[in-house]
């Protein structure tokens, strides 16, 4: 049988808010995808992209405001086709809006288990950015994402990327340290970070260390607000001069 991952979150806003946080692309560009254009209405389509190579479309299938958004398309693994699909399910009581994604149609055999486990935690790093979002439903709001595919074990990525020179220090005692400030650990495990940044606006930064073999691809995605999120390309270029630093290229080092 298919498998499915399942996140949900609760927050303290409107089934609308939550709705256009999904389906608007200024919203979605703030907590998903630094790029984003949406068709809106079943059969129409929204449009996704980080960089130039990963960019990609998916048809809106559901689309009933303030209860329930899907896109689906069909994949091809192995010979076989897999109908998969995403759903959003927004339900209000007593002033409380829950948020339900089901990410569903993953196969069940052993070579999806990586993937489900990308899916796992990167839904969840998803998820959480657009709780946090909207708790801040009128601020301004913008996205300072950098990716990176490096040949290194995860565990080793991991070490160098927490470690004492690394992008982020962990303190052990609930904070960490980030380009000289200070901020509030909200998650962590293995590969795995979240944490605010009070003294720039309430920030949310998430440092996350997928696996593929010997490589990996590390995400850090920063949230900013408010008055902050003009700085969000400065922050961006810090964060790519770092991963350079921790994550040599040698074919960039010997053209420059």
């Amino acid at each position: 049988m298919p498998r499915k991952v399942e996140v949900v979150i609760e927050v303290e806003a409107s089934a609308d808010q939550v709705w256009r946080a999904i389906s608007e692309p200024q919203e979605i560009a703030g907590w998903f995808a630094p790029e984003v254009s949406v068709e809106p209405g079943a059969g129409g389509s929204i449009t996704c992209g980080w960089d130039a190579d990963m960019k990609y479309t998916t048809p809106i299938t559901i689309w009933e405001p303030g209860k329930h958004l899907q896109t689906a398309s069909d994949r091809v693994k192995d010979g076989e086709t897999f109908h998969i699909a995403i759903d959003y399910f927004i339900e209000t009581e007593k002033g409380v809006t829950r948020l339900r994604l089901v990410h569903s149609g993953v196969g069940d055999s052993a070579d999806w288990d990586n993937e489900i486990g990308g899916y796992e935690d990167g839904w969840a790093m998803f998820m959480a950015m657009l709780a946090h979002r909207l708790r801040h439903p009128d601020w301004p709001v913008r996205q300072a994402t950098v990716f990176r595919m490096i040949p290194v074990p995860r565990a080793e990525a991991w070490a160098r990327l927490t470690g004492p020179d690394g992008l982020i220090q962990l303190h052990g005692d609930g904070h960490f340290g980030v380009n000289g400030t200070e901020g509030n650990v909200e998650f962590l495990k293995p590969n795995f970070f979240r944490g605010i940044i009070p003294q720039w606006d309430d920030a949310l930064l998430n440092l996350f260390c997928e696996a593929g073999g010997n490589v990996s691809m590390i995400t850090v995605a920063l949230m900013l607000f408010g008055a902050s999120v003009d700085q969000a390309p400065t922050r961006r270029a810090e964060w790519g001069v770092i991963l350079d630093r921790l994550f040599p290229d040698p074919a960039r080092e010997s053209s420059s």
